[in-house]
C-alpha cells in the first residue's frame, strides 16, 4: 500500500491529472525530502499548482528556490509561492529594449546566489535544476559540495542554449513526442484567442518558422483566413500546403503580410539591412520566448529617445517609426499569450505540460536516488509521456477532436516505440520498461 500523501497548506487549484500522476505514479519518497530544487519558471497558477503537488509528495518548501519571468510573472501566485514557504527571487528591471537575456543573466545569478546560501543552511542531498530556456543551467556555478545535480528543460530554446553540454544529466522535455506535438495547438488557439480586442488586417497573415508552433499558428490561422504566408529557413516544401502558402525569402513574407506572427524562437531580422526601407504598417506578434523575435527592431529604440521607465512600458505594445511606415511590435515583442494574468493557456489543457514536468522531476528523482549523475542528454521516459497523455485526454475529452486519430492512439495503445523515435535525448529503455512494470 502506498504511504499517504502529506497534505501542505493548498493556497493553489487542484489539477486532476497532476494528482492522478502523484497518485499513479512511483516516486522516490525519501529522496525528495532531501532534494533541493532550483526553478526558472513562468509564475501562472498551474506552476504554483505543480509546486503544491510536489510538496505532497515529501519536497521540502525550503528547499525551493525559484525565479520568475518578468514578462509572464503574476503577482497574486508569487505571493502564494512565499506564502507555501518556497524561496522566491526577485526579478531585475530591464534597461533597454531587446535587452531581456541580459537581464535574465543578471537574475539568475543572483539566484544562485541565494541557493548557496540555501545549500549551507539546509545541507540537502542533491540538486534539482527545471528549466525553462537554458540559462538557469547554463548559469549554475560549481556547485557546492560537489552534491549530485540533474538538470531538466522544457524549452527547444534552452536546448540550443546548452551548446556545451552541462556536467549533469539533463532531461529533455523540450523535445518529448507529447510537447512538440499535443500542446502547439493549444498554443496557438491561446494566442488566437488574446488577439480577439486586435482586428488583423484583411491582408495576407505571415508566419515565420514552420516548425511545431509555427505550424500549429498556421493551421488555427488558416481557419479564419487564407491563404497564410510561411517562410521558414529550413529547406522545405514550396509552393501551397492546405492553408499555407511558401514565400521564397523572409523580404518576400513582410512585403505581402500586414501581420506578423514569430514562431522560430530567435532574431530572423538580425543583419537584414531591408526591413527599415518597408512600407506601410507592419504588426508583429510574438508567439516564443523572451523577446527574442524581433529583437533587431527592438533595439533600435536604443537611441537615447525612447527611454524605459517602467516594466508596464516594457510590455506595452510599441511602435518603431519608419521613413515610409511604422512597425508595430505587440507586447514590447514578448509572447502575446504572456500578459500578467494567472495563466498563458486555460488550466485544463496546459495541465498536459505541467504532467510532464512532474514526470520528469519524478523521473529525476530516480536517477538521484539510483547514483545515475553522469552527464548525459536523457529522453523523458516514454512510458510516462504515454501515461500523461493518455490521462489528459481522458479528463479532457473535449480535446479529442483537435487531434488526428493516428497521433492520439501513438499514445493511447502504447505505441512506445513511436514515441521514442519522436523524443530527443538518449532512451534509457531498462528504466522505461521498470516504470511500466510499477506503475498501478
Amino acid at each position: 500500500m502506498r504511504p499517504e500523501l502529506r497534505q501542505p497548506t493548498r493556497l493553489f487549484g487542484e489539477l486532476p491529472l497532476l494528482d492522478w500522476i502523484a497518485s499513479q505514479v512511483p516516486h522516490p519518497r525519501a529522496s525528495l525530502s532531501g532534494i533541493m530544487l532550483v526553478c526558472v519558471q513562468h509564475l501562472l497558477e498551474t506552476t504554483g499548482s505543480l509546486i503544491q503537488t510536489l510538496l505532497s509528495l515529501g519536497l521540502n518548501p525550503r528547499n525551493i528556490h525559484i525565479l520568475g519571468k518578468s514578462y509572464s510573472s503574476n503577482s497574486s501566485v508569487e505571493d502564494r509561492l512565499l506564502g507555501l514557504g518556497a524561496n522566491v527571487v526577485e526579478t531585475g528591471q530591464q534597461q533597454h529594449w531587446g535587452e531581456y537575456s541580459t537581464q535574465l543573466k543578471e537574475d539568475v545569478s543572483r539566484l544562485w546566489n541565494r541557493v548557496a546560501e540555501g545549500i549551507e543552511a539546509q545541507r540537502p542531498d542533491a540538486l534539482m535544476v527545471l528549466d525553462d530556456g537554458g540559462f538557469c543551467i547554463k548559469g549554475m556555478p560549481p556547485c557546492p559540495m560537489d552534491l549530485p545535480v540533474v538538470g531538466i528543460e522544457q524549452t527547444m530554446s534552452g536546448l540550443s542554449l546548452l551548446d556545451v553540454p552541462p556536467p549533469f544529466p539533463v532531461i529533455d522535455v523540450a523535445s518529448s513526442a507529447a510537447k512538440q506535438w499535443i500542446e502547439p495547438p493549444m498554443i496557438s488557439e491561446t494566442v488566437l484567442a488574446r488577439l480577439q480586442s486586435y482586428r488583423l488586417p484583411d491582408s495576407p497573415i505571415g508566419v515565420v518558422g514552420f516548425g511545431n508552433i509555427g505550424k500549429a499558428m498556421t493551421q488555427t490561422l488558416g481557419r479564419i483566413q487564407s491563404p497564410i504566408c510561411v517562410f521558414d529557413e529550413s529547406p522545405g516544401p514550396k509552393g501551397k500546403s492546405g492553408t499555407a502558402v511558401f514565400c521564397d525569402s523572409l523580404g518576400e513574407l513582410y512585403s505581402k503580410s500586414a501581420t506578423i506572427f514569430g514562431c522560430t524562437g530567435k532574431d530572423t531580422l538580425a543583419g537584414k539591412e531591408w526591413w527599415p526601407k518597408l512600407i506601410g504598417e507592419k504588426l508583429l506578434i510574438s508567439c516564443s520566448s523572451q523577446d527574442l523575435e524581433f529583437r533587431s527592431v527592438l533595439t533600435s529604440l536604443n537611441d537615447g529617445k525612447h527611454k524605459i521607465v517602467s516594466q508596464q512600458q516594457l510590455t506595452s505594445d510599441v511602435t518603431v517609426p519608419l521613413a515610409q511606415g511604422k512597425l508595430r511590435i505587440l507586447r514590447g515583442g514578448f509572447p502575446v499569450n504572456f500578459d500578467g494574468s494567472k495563466e498563458s493557456v486555460p488550466a485544463a489543457d496546459i495541465q498536459m505540460t505541467r504532467g510532464l514536468l512532474l514526470g520528469a522531476i519524478l523521473q529525476a528523482a530516480s536517477l538521484i536516488e539510483n547514483g545515475q549523475t553522469k552527464p548525459f542528454r536523457t529522453m523523458l521516459l516514454p512510458v510516462l509521456q504515454r501515461l500523461v497523455v493518455s490521462e489528459w485526454i481522458q479528463i479532457r475529452a473535449s480535446r479529442r477532436t483537435c487531434f488526428e486519430p493516428w497521433l492520439l492512439n501513438k499514445f493511447l495503445q502504447d505505441d512506445i516505440e513511436w514515441i521514442a523515435a519522436n523524443s530527443g535525448g538518449a532512451h534509457q529503455e531498462a528504466a522505461s520498461e521498470r516504470w511500466a512494470t510499477k506503475v498501478t
